[in-house]
């Protein structure tokens, strides 16, 4: 903690400007470049809750968890990566390549990402709650590709009723190019539904997207959307009991401006381009081409 490094670094696995892996940082500041394979991050490869600290630079790896501050984080509070290119093959992220519990008041910005799969301009797959976050950066990628998140991907299961943290108070600004899975906010948002468990009640799954944007163009081949490339979920597995499952997913006051959508396929749409998920509500796309 409190720990201040300004270097040029590089590894194989685990590196980090100033951490390979760690429990917990706070207050911590890097700047230069770093380069690596896997979990690889400008303050941490891993590092299981990062919060106040910053990097500023290029960050660079030949493989998965790849994130401008770090690799990969159980939680992440009050970071920003500034004024570098974030590379990697999967999971890459301006602020880190996947997040498993929250992320909150963080951001990216002055800096494009680039990868192959799970491709985010802040992070590249994301399983937790995600607030006051944002992207100022053009994103580059071929598969769940999105201006903010590559993937939210989101398992429910334990208990009945069951409530889904939400996405909210979050943007991004910036192009976004990919093929499938491709989004101005979010690339693909998945919820799995893994277990049904004992109980003699049907089962609620709750989860809402509140106070999201995107601003710039969006271009894909199949699953395009201003806002989102796809809202999808699985189907839930049955036992002797079958009872009925429902989700109540909404996406409320968000939208799409200054950009056009644009896809080679099908599902293409200026807020979301396929969606089997959400009721959406107060919601809007304008001031560009569909």
């Amino acid at each position: 903690n409190d720990a201040s490094v300004i270097a040029s670094i590089k590894g194989n696995n685990y590196v980090g400007g100033i951490s390979g892996k760690d429990s917990s940082i706070t207050n911590s500041t890097f700047e230069g470049y770093v380069k690596g394979t896997s979990y690889v991050g400008g303050v941490s490869g891993w590092v299981k809750i990062i919060k106040k600290s910053n990097s500023k630079g290029t960050i660079e790896g030949n493989s998965s968890n790849i994130g401008g501050v770090t690799g990969s984080a159980n939680i992440i509070d009050s970071v920003y990566h500034v004024n570098g290119f974030v590379q990697g093959l999967n999971y890459v992220g301006g602020i880190a390549g996947s997040v498993w519990e929250s992320i909150n008041g963080s951001y990216h910005k002055n800096g494009m990402v680039k990868g192959t799969s799970y491709v985010g301009g802040a992070i590249g797959k994301n399983s937790g709650s995600v607030e006051n976050i944002f992207s100022e950066a053009d994103v580059e990628g071929e598969n769940f590709v999105g201006g903010l998140i590559g993937q939210s991907y989101l398992s429910a299961q334990s208990y009945s009723p069951y409530t889904i943290t939400s996405i909210s108070k979050s943007h991004s600004i910036g192009n976004v190019i990919g093929k499938n899975y491709v989004g101005g906010v979010i690339g693909q948002d998945y919820i799995n539904h893994t277990k049904l468990i004992s109980s003699d009640k049907s089962e609620t799954i709750t989860r809402n997207v509140l106070n999201i944007f995107s601003k710039g163009n969006v271009s894909g081949n199949v699953f395009v959307g201003g806002i989102i490339g796809a809202s999808q979920r699985n189907d839930l597995p049955k036992d002797s009991r079958n009872l009925p499952y429902t989700v109540v997913s909404t996406i409320d006051s968000s939208y799409h401006t200054d950009g056009n959508v644009v896809g080679k396929g099908n599902y293409v749409g200026g807020l979301v381009g396929f969606d089997s998920l959400n009721t959406i509500k107060n919601s809007f796309y304008e001031k560009g081409d569909i």
